[in-house]
């Protein structure tokens, strides 16, 4: 069931090169970075004047083991990831035009300590957000946005590991709200897209090229704000999602619709608490089964403090996914958020998810996510973390395939400099 790391001794001067070279910069990095945060922080605040908002360019440093770095068809090895993040960020508020960009260039450079082979998985990611909200307190106004990444953190965990994707979605709405806006209509749609790479040693049961898909999302959303923090909401949306290469993955229709109540119960309480209905509309000459079942959501957060928070929630909701048609999941999700001194923040996630597979195949996966962050002054950050997942494929996935079935521990270190 687990997978374990094959180790193998590193011959000595096997990579030292590439391996120096890695240390070097990042050990440059850090010195700039630790003479930048001896100099006394400026009165002013941080970033780049741009007309009423600010631009503040970044870089972050980190060292990543990851115990699934490489994937093969018959095991796993870890490897330790070394991260060199540059990154961008405005925030230009004003009611009449206002825009937010978020983006970061992730360089991954894989050491190889372990198996040489997962030093030609070196990789240059990113991801970035782009979001423009024009008369957003006017009776009718328009959202704009573009979303972006490329990564191996694929977001359906009907995917196992192993695959790296570039994912767009460029997407706008159109908000009304009628009689002052305590009552407001946003319909909406977004084009989007997902190209999957295939990655060394991939298992040969899957072909990255053939779960290449576009996708359709309309939807209509409406909020009556009854109380100052508290709304009454109706979500529909759909996934219309199309394959290229159509080897065993059947187009689907899906549509999610929901109704429910969002906001504080309490002046410390947070609820939000939805329930609907849920198909997925497959191309009945697939021969895949339709998911057809209720979905909802409900999440609970306790405003402990003003700067610790506790919360718990469950999700069940289903979603298109390439060589399976659908999987449905039910997640019960919980953590926690504190922050010490106005420095320090912890930050805990815990989540259960049960996936079940339109071709009847059922996967258990658990995961522990948690983070220290120090904060040394206002643009000088320090973090570390830990998280574990462990993934059980079932019994349909036959013998085990260490791209569904796993131990994965990973930690990390990061340095995180915004000006």
């Amino acid at each position: 069931m687990a997978r374990r790391a094959a180790m193998r001794p590193v011959l000595i001067g096997e990579g030292m090169g590439r391996t120096r070279t890695a240390w070097r910069v990042g050990a440059l990095l850090f010195c700039a970075c630790a003479l930048a945060a001896s100099r006394p922080a400026a009165a002013e605040e941080n970033g780049v004047k741009v007309g009423s908002g600010r631009l503040h360019p970044s870089l972050e440093v980190e060292g990543h083991y990851d115990g699934l770095a490489l994937v093969t068809q018959t095991d796993s090895v870890a490897d330790l990831i070394l991260h060199f993040r540059p990154g961008l960020a405005l925030d230009l508020p004003n009611p009449a035009f206002a825009v937010q960009l978020n983006a970061k260039a992730d360089y991954n450079l894989y050491l190889g300590l372990i198996n040489p082979t997962s030093r030609r998985l070196s990789y240059l990611g990113g991801d970035a957000l782009l979001d423009i909200d024009i008369n957003q307190d006017g009776p009718v106004g328009l959202n704009l946005g573009d979303r972006f990444q490329f990564s191996d953190r694929i977001s359906a965990i009907g995917l196992g590991a192993g695959v790296r994707s570039a994912f767009n979605e460029a997407y706008g709405s159109i908000p009304i709200r009628p009689g002052g806006g305590a009552l407001v209509f946003k319909p909406g749609y977004a084009f989007a897209f997902e190209a999957f790479i295939a990655l060394l040693a991939q298992p040969a049961a899957v072909n990255p090229q053939a779960l290449n898909y576009v996708s359709h999302r309309p939807s209509l959303e409406a909020r009556w704000n009854f109380l100052p923090k508290t709304a009454l909401v109706l979500d529909v949306r759909a996934d219309l999602r199309i394959y290229g290469r159509n080897q065993g993955n059947p187009g689907t229709n899906a549509l999610y619709a929901q109704a429910g109540l969002s906001g504080l119960i309490t002046p410390k309480l947070s609820l939000s608490l939805l329930a609907g209905y849920g198909n997925s509309f497959v191309d009945p000459t697939s021969g895949v089964p339709n998911y057809e079942s209720v979905i909802g959501q409900a999440d609970l957060a306790w405003h402990v403090t003003e700067t610790g928070k506790l919360k718990l929630g469950y999700l069940r909701t289903f979603q298109p996914v390439p060589q399976f048609g659908w999987y449905g999941d039910n997640r019960i999700h919980g953590g926690s958020s504190f922050q010490f001194a106005g420095r320090l923040t912890w930050t805990l996630d815990l989540s259960i998810d049960l996936v079940d597979y339109a071709t009847g195949r059922s996967d258990f996966v658990a995961g522990v996510d948690t983070s220290f962050d120090f904060r040394i002054t206002d643009w000088l950050h320090f973090a570390v973390g830990y998280r574990f997942t462990l993934r059980v494929a079932g019994e349909q996935a036959g013998a085990a395939d260490p791209a569904y079935d796993y131990n994965r521990h990973e930690g990390w270190g990061r340095l995180v400099l915004i000006y």
